[in-house]
């Protein structure tokens, strides 16, 4: 928690947005630096709740309520209130691999589930994260901080979206050797192509990328998958790649649910079959597997005894 009357004595104050005679002269970000002090003075206002809604992501009404990746608020708003920025820094960086997107583009549905937004405007969450990794790499605290040893897995990941990155980041953490492709001439996906400047300025996503890859991944731009590239090759070169397993093995939707745990899945290796995309239990119905032959298929599967499963 922050300071116990901290809510009372100090009033909502977010980042202000610099004066619109002045944004329309460029495209830079509208938000102006914010004062320590009044940061301090913001994370005080963080109250000590019984159950801190801000941080348990959960979905109400096919709606997000609560931080959807767990950040661990309380904790960060209370070293920012006494001055431990390192140490907020490091919580921080526990459940967002990249902060310095989500404090400027997420649209804060922990603030939305404040405790304290029940009687008085929420604390200014998004602010002080934002605040926190910008101080972060201002200081130098944020370096390259490359895996001390390797495996032998090769992994591809297809797409640099924000999910891309996040998924390199962490394999890449785990030791495993990398590669991301992008079919854009850029990495960065919806950050870079969907996201205005006066909202994320590209420079800030760039050096993400940069510290990346002096961690060790490896990014390949311009190429797309099924077309620069075979699939298959992906298949032959790498031990594992970032799409979904069970759409590629015609799963049905919804016969295993997360964390279920299966007592037999009867599995033919050497059965072959073409994929195609229509089959997708998906939205977007795309992949760069679509009318590719594949080795192996999902025969049955039982859940605690019963069939949930069978072709």
């Amino acid at each position: 928690m922050g300071k116990p009357t901290g809510f009372l004595e100090h009033t909502r104050s977010a980042i202000p947005d610099r004066a619109p005679l002045d944004r329309i002269k460029d495209w830079n970000e509208i938000h102006e630096d914010f004062q320590e002090q009044k940061l301090k003075e913001q994370g005080s206002r963080c109250m000590d709740c019984g159950t801190p809604y801000c941080h348990t992501g959960m979905t109400l009404s096919n709606m997000a309520s609560g931080c959807p990746i767990n950040n661990l608020i309380p904790e960060w708003n209370d070293l920012v209130y006494q001055d431990k920025w390192r140490d907020a820094l490091d919580r921080l960086h526990k459940t967002n691999n990249f902060p310095e997107f989500t404090g400027r583009v997420c649209p804060a549905p922990c603030e939305g589930s404040c405790v304290l937004g029940v009687i008085e405007p929420p604390v200014t969450i998004k602010s002080i994260e934002c605040s926190i990794i910008d101080k972060g790499f201002k200081e130098g605290w944020v370096k390259p901080n490359p895996p001390k040893s390797r495996s032998d897995k090769k992994i591809a990941v297809v797409g640099s979206g924000p999910a891309g990155l996040a998924a390199a980041d962490q394999l890449n953490k785990a030791g495993h050797k990398v590669t991301v492709y992008e079919r854009a001439d850029r990495i960065g996906g919806l950050l870079v192509y969907g996201i205005p400047n006066m909202k994320l300025d590209k420079k800030y996503v760039q050096r993400r990328v940069d510290l990346l890859e002096s961690e060790g991944i490896e990014f390949v731009v311009s190429t797309e998958i099924g077309k620069d590239i075979p699939a298959k090759k992906l298949v032959d070169d790498f031990n594992a790649i970032s799409l979904n397993p069970a759409k590629r093995l015609g799963l049905t939707s919804g016969t295993l649910k997360h964390k279920s745990v299966a007592d037999l899945i009867v599995f033919d290796a050497n059965k072959p079959f073409i994929l195609n995309r229509e089959l997708l239990h998906s939205k977007v119905k795309n992949t760069p597997f679509d009318g590719q032959k594949l080795q192996g298929r999902v025969l049955r599967t039982f859940v605690k005894g019963k069939e949930v499963f069978s072709r």
